[in-house]
């Protein structure tokens, strides 16, 4: 019997993502966002960089790229791969080969293991490390601690327990984007249906996470995610009731840190925590102080909660209730 085979990145603006393989079924390795194991912020690597196969009981890795791919440090057009082998792509991303089942593991060398944390390799996801402080209005709020705030993996944290709801301006989408919001609801209920699409942000139920990265990147303004375990329809219509705060991502800041305690209370609602992201693609997440030490065990690692009663938000914008 084959064993179940993963592939896992273990090092690199995407480390933590992970991809079965299944028999005869290649998965796509690259930069773009249709590839079956997608690193969208590593421009050192090609578009479709490498593809992963299992051919009856071995498992083949080959280039398709231009910038070559490593396998335990050699450089290969083409290799069998086996349980704990290490493919390095470009200068910063690597990958792990993990079997459930071994038919047949190497040992560890000093290649394959040098660069790989052991904690990244036993772990669905690799920790997303924040600043967790405590806001005038009683909410947690995070905010990445490094300069690549890694977006599209929270993203992919946030979708295991909650359902997304994505709040997006797209004025000009393209073929793909104009289909997935023909017949999303706007957030401005008063828009007639001719002029939705240009005039207010659209609410998308649980968009394709292909398609996340586009979404974030046309969105004048940024983009607002809502995370629930009600249905869609019940977080639409609250986005809607309180659109003057989900308008954009600078105007919920304040509405979410600097107010009161039973106004945020109230635009929270029935979601379990909303994540700005900046049209810069940083991420700032807002929850109650009780949803944010679940975050722990999602793969969060947050610096210890701090009291911040003017929060770390600019304050500039307009504060007045929804």
């Amino acid at each position: 019997m084959n064993p179940c085979v993963t592939v896992q990145i273990v090092r690199g603006p995407a480390a933590g993502r992970r991809a079965i393989i299944e028999p005869g079924v290649p998965v796509i390795v690259g930069r773009l966002p249709d590839c079956g194991l997608a690193i969208l912020d590593d421009p050192t690597i090609s578009r479709r960089h490498c593809e992963i196969v299992c051919q009856g009981p071995d498992v083949v890795v080959r280039n398709l790229g231009s910038n070559g791919i490593r396998v335990n440090g050699k450089t290969v057009e083409q290799a069998r791969l086996a349980g704990g082998d290490v493919i390095e792509l470009g200068t910063n991303s690597a990958l792990q080969i993990q079997l459930e089942a071994t038919i047949e593991t190497r040992p560890a060398t000093r290649e394959s293991t040098a660069k790989v944390p052991p904690a990244a390799i036993a772990a669905n996801i690799a920790p997303i490390r924040c600043r967790r402080e405590l806001a005038k209005s009683g909410l947690a709020v995070l905010t990445p601690v490094s300069d690549k705030p890694r977006t599209l993996d929270v993203f992919g944290v946030l979708q295991r327990p909650w359902k997304l709801s994505l709040v997006v301006r797209a004025p000009e989408p393209n073929a793909t984007l104009a289909e997935q919001m023909a017949e999303a609801p706007g957030l401005l209920e008063w828009v007639p249906p001719e002029s939705r699409m240009q005039l207010s942000p659209m609410i998308l139920r649980q968009p394709e996470p292909a398609l996340i990265p586009e979404l974030l990147e046309r969105s004048p303004g940024g983009a607002i995610a809502a995370f629930s375990t009600e249905e869609f329809d019940k977080v639409c219509l609250h986005l809607q009731q309180y659109a003057g705060a989900f308008i954009t991502a600078e105007v919920l800041h304040p509405q979410l840190t600097a107010t009161t305690p039973e106004l945020a209370a109230a635009l929270l609602g029935p979601l379990k925590c909303v994540l700005s992201v900046s049209e810069e693609g940083k991420w700032t997440l807002f929850s109650t102080a009780e949803t944010a030490e679940a975050l722990q065990p999602l793969g969060f690692e947050c610096e210890p909660a701090e009291v911040n009663v003017n929060a770390t938000v600019s304050t500039t914008s307009s504060t007045k209730g929804a």
